[in-house]
């Protein structure tokens, strides 16, 4: 609630970036109440998309380098998360 209240007046695409929030929220929750530790992996996962949509379209100066960078981390992270589950 406290990022949407200061993003209330946004002019780039609002729903986007309000629907990208849900989604982002959604996943985190799933990874924070999922039972099976697989589960929880595809949740976290899940939770990278729309950080990169988040950081790439409303990012603040050099976003879309910004947003690779997270994405290639995200990557690493959860390929050692795959590999400790498995």
């Amino acid at each position: 609630p406290i990022l949407i209240a200061a993003e209330w007046r946004q002019k780039n695409a609002p729903r986007g970036m309000h629907a990208l929030l849900l989604v982002l929220q959604g996943s985190l929750v799933g990874a924070a109440c999922a039972q099976d530790l697989f589960l929880q992996f595809v949740f976290w996962g899940l939770s990278a998309v729309p950080f990169y949509f988040l950081i790439g379209i409303w990012g603040a100066e050099e976003r879309e380098e910004t947003a690779f960078r997270h994405i290639i981390s995200a990557s690493v992270g959860n390929a050692m998360i795959f590999a400790a589950l498995l």
